[in-house]
């Protein structure tokens, strides 16, 4: 998952959604709080059936 982000944030939400209209809160993600940007992993622990989105 790539996203963009805000500068001077500790960490970022991540929300998932099986029908891309209801998200709920499912982990974050610690900032390394760079201003050239970073690379963040997430890995999702309960992966649903079918198609999941994150924001």
């Amino acid at each position: 998952m790539q996203f963009c982000v805000k500068f001077n944030s500790d960490y970022y939400s991540i929300n998932k959604s099986t029908d891309g209209e209801h998200y709920e809160a499912v982990g974050t993600v610690k900032s390394n709080n760079s201003k050239t940007g970073g690379s963040y992993t997430f890995y999702d622990n309960n992966p649903t059936l079918g198609n999941s989105y994150y924001t």
